[in-house]
């Protein structure tokens, strides 16, 4: 019963690792190169591509205007949108449109400094999507910035949480075969 019981603190911590996992950068202008934005009318931007279950961060900096077009893969579900903004960034114009067509249909506006934004419009499903950052307000230099987006499963359990699960109902289906 001892084996059993390390058994099961071994995989519940193993679970609460694999839960706290690092955010994913999917797109770094310093290594990527700037993020094109319109072009003559026609919308081009970075595609930073399929976006991952947790925390997926785009790295920048304002000097002109980004796009960046993403896609929400079947079975995820986008919760958030966050930005963290460089020191001198004061305030940022933000629009984000279905981008399965161009130039796309506008889902939302917002703007402000740090912080949530898309709150009214989010969750998002399955789809693809262009985030258009296209004004910036500043006091200086630092136009550093960090987009996390943060994706969800829709109601599909972690490996981790279904390998405990199933764990547990097998030491209970044990048990009760050693007292009958």
């Amino acid at each position: 019963m001892k084996q059993f019981a390390a058994i099961v603190l071994s995989l519940a911590l193993m679970h609460v690792a694999v839960s706290q996992a690092q955010a994913v950068v999917i797109y770094d202008e310093a290594v990527d190169g700037d993020a094109p934005s319109t072009a003559g009318g026609t919308v081009v931007g970075a595609d930073v591509g399929i976006l991952l279950l947790g925390d997926n961060e785009i790295l920048g900096t304002f000097e002109g205007f980004d796009d960046y077009i993403f896609t929400v893969p079947g079975g995820s579900v986008l919760e958030s949108i966050q930005l963290l903004a460089g020191a001198n960034l004061l305030s940022v114009g933000v629009d984000l449109y279905t981008a399965d067509v161009n130039p796309g249909a506008l889902i939302g506006s917002d703007g402000g400094g740090t912080g949530s934004f898309f709150v009214s419009v989010l969750p998002l499903g399955p789809g693809v999507y262009r985030l258009d950052n296209f004004s910036t307000v500043s006091n200086g230099s630092d136009l550093s910035y960090t987009w996390t987006l943060t994706t969800t499963g829709a109601g599909v359990p972690e490996p981790a949480t279904a390998a405990l699960g199933l764990l547990a109902l097998g030491g209970l289906m044990l048990r009760r075969r050693r007292m009958v």
